[in-house]
Parts: structure tokens; sequence; C-alpha cells
């Protein structure tokens, strides 16, 4: 019962992070006072925009941004 949750909590994660930051966009990581962040960088509405995606240390981050680079390999 416990590994169905935590199953199921890390797909309404992840499905919260992919309706988030689209595979049509792209992320960015850049400095900021000696710490590296991540941002996430896409056109909408005409514009460009960015978005704070989270900390570049964070291995929950790294995680969903392999996830992300997958979905996005799968997609071209």
């Amino acid at each position: 019962m416990q590994t169905m949750f935590a199953e199921l909590e890390q797909r309404c994660l992840d499905t919260e992070f992919d309706t988030a930051f689209p595979a049509t966009a792209s992320f960015s990581k850049k400095e900021r006072k000696g710490r590296g962040y991540w941002y996430f960088q896409g056109y909408g509405d005409g514009h460009r925009y960015s978005r704070y995606a989270g900390p570049a240390d964070d291995p929950e981050i790294a995680t969903r941004f392999e996830r992300f680079l997958d979905l996005k390999m799968d997609l071209t």
C-alpha cells in the first residue's frame, strides 16, 4: 500500500511539473550570488518569459529536469 501511494504521489508531482513546464520550451541555468538556479524559458502571448524552477543543487529538481529532457527528446 505504501509503495502504491508513493508511486501515485510521484505521478501527481510529475504531472504538476509537466503542466507548469511544457516540453515546447526549455530550461536554462543562471548563477546568482554564487549559486545556480534553474529557470524555464518559453514564448507565450507573443513574448518571451522566464519562470523560476528551483535551485540547481536540489536532487528532486535534477530528477524532474532529466525526465523533462527525456520527454522532449521523445517529441522530436
